[in-house]
């Protein structure tokens, strides 16, 4: 009987220590910041205790203004049709593509969901509050960041082909361990016969990084960026509509930085544990 007390007693204090330690740090307009999540995203993206509240602060308050937007089953459904269509693939078959990648049905409309939010929210909160820039903007912004505007006149490369995305995934984790149906090639390409739908991606990749598993139709391929050869400066002319894409890139981040900034002085933050 003692040691039936002593080990009920043993649990109850690992599990009272155990809510110390995880406990409710912060509470965000009734939604709770949890100490973990505080250590985790200070490990995940290698920042400060304070940089890792500020971040989840903002975090709670963009969940708390997606939740007030409504999405019906049926703008869910329009939007999936939509990327069907887009992609040639039948509803069917992008549930067997979605199995595979191990995402149920249900999470994937829950994304769509999300994402229909996100836009819904940056047309009616946002978008407003952004100006066309007049075209002395646009090229004082090109002169400040010729950098981006600048390419590659061929790409080093190698492809890596499967026929599912877990196998990709198995062949990258160790390569040399085998057990992965995967094939490969290396070879340059100048960038000019590069497909436009595949360019942005590698030019986003770094040298010697990897691109995200792409779904080619019949599998899938990741692409290992050995080297980016030349280099190619755009004329402010040629380069007019990526310096409005990336302008109004920047825009949308600042205008969505500045709203949840406003949105925290308004906001209830309770600070349980320091």
């Amino acid at each position: 009987m003692k040691k039936i007390l002593a080990v009920t007693f043993l649990s109850l204090f690992l599990f009272a220590e155990a809510r110390i330690v995880d406990g409710v740090a912060i509470i965000v307009d009734n939604q709770p910041i949890m100490m973990s999540e505080i250590s985790k995203t200070r490990a995940a993206l290698k920042i400060s205790k304070k940089e890792a509240i500020d971040k989840l602060i903002i975090q709670k308050l963009q969940k708390n203004a997606l939740e007030s937007i409504k999405v019906g089953e049926d703008e869910v459904d329009q939007k999936i049709a939509q990327i069907a269509a887009r992609n040639k693939v039948s509803e069917a078959k992008m549930r067997g593509l979605l199995k595979q990648q191990g995402t149920s049905w249900a999470q994937y409309r829950e994304n769509i969901k999300r994402e229909i939010q996100k836009q819904k929210f940056f047309q009616t909160k946002v978008l407003s509050s952004i100006e066309k820039p007049s075209e002395d903007e646009l090229k004082l912004y090109y002169k400040n960041h010729k950098q981006l505007f600048s390419m590659p006149t061929s790409i080093t490369m190698t492809e890596y082909k499967a026929k599912t995305k877990r196998d990709l995934e198995i062949f990258f984790s160790n390569p040399l361990a085998g057990g992965a149906d995967v094939s490969s090639r290396k070879f340059t390409q100048k960038i000019e016969k590069i497909s436009p739908s595949l360019l942005p991606i590698l030019l986003q990749t770094p040298s010697g990084g990897i691109t995200p598993a792409i779904n080619s139709g019949n599998g899938y391929i990741v692409y290992y960026v050995e080297s980016k050869n030349g280099i190619r400066k755009k004329s402010f002319e040629d380069a007019h509509n990526a310096i409005l894409q990336k302008w109004e890139e920047n825009q949308r981040e600042s205008a969505l930085k500045d709203y949840f900034e406003k949105q925290r002085t308004k906001a209830v933050i309770e600070i349980i544990r320091d």
